[in-house]
């Protein structure tokens, strides 16, 4: 790493200056007839799936779904770990904590207040 010095003219995280529009209308509304959904995405990993997808406009409901779909999740999650100890398979890399080797450093964490030379 580059040495550092201080910064005696740093102010602080940049933050961007907001102004005021007068002509700005906050155009919130519940829409009758969605007949499609759309995805942009920019990259997208082998095998990627999307599914169980939810429009509505209650977020009680929206929660409710959500927490059902969380309990087949943990289940799934739960039978996939015992379907691959049954059959001698490592677990999943997710479950699983990095190798020493590709742990970060916080030493090379930036230090806004210094300067590199």
């Amino acid at each position: 790493l580059p040495e550092k010095i201080d910064n005696p003219s740093y102010k602080g995280e940049w933050k961007p200056k907001q102004f005021e529009n007068p002509e700005y209308v906050q155009d919130v509304y519940t829409f009758d007839d969605i007949s499609a959904v759309g995805f942009e995405l920019w990259t997208v990993n082998k095998g990627s799936i999307f599914d169980n997808i939810l429009i509505c406009d209650s977020l009680e409901h929206a929660t409710s779904v959500g927490e059902k779909l969380q309990a087949v999740f943990a289940k799934e999650k739960d039978a996939k770990k015992v379907w691959q100890k049954a059959n001698g398979k490592e677990e999943d890399s997710e479950d699983t904590p990095p190798p020493e080797g590709d742990m970060e450093d916080d030493d090379d964490e930036i230090d806004p207040t210094k300067e590199e030379l």
